[in-house]
């Protein structure tokens, strides 16, 4: 994942942690994993 979605993930987490400490952020998914492609319409 490109470091520029990464930073957005870590302070949407950073500020969620603010709002609920007990919070968990679980990513799942092609992007989670890091091998997401372009979606084909």
């Amino acid at each position: 994942m490109k470091k520029s979605k990464e930073k957005i993930l870590k302070a949407i987490t950073l500020k969620l942690k603010t709002i609920a400490p007990d919070a968990r952020v679980i990513r799942f998914g092609s992007r989670a994993r890091g091998d997401a492609k372009p979606d084909l319409f």
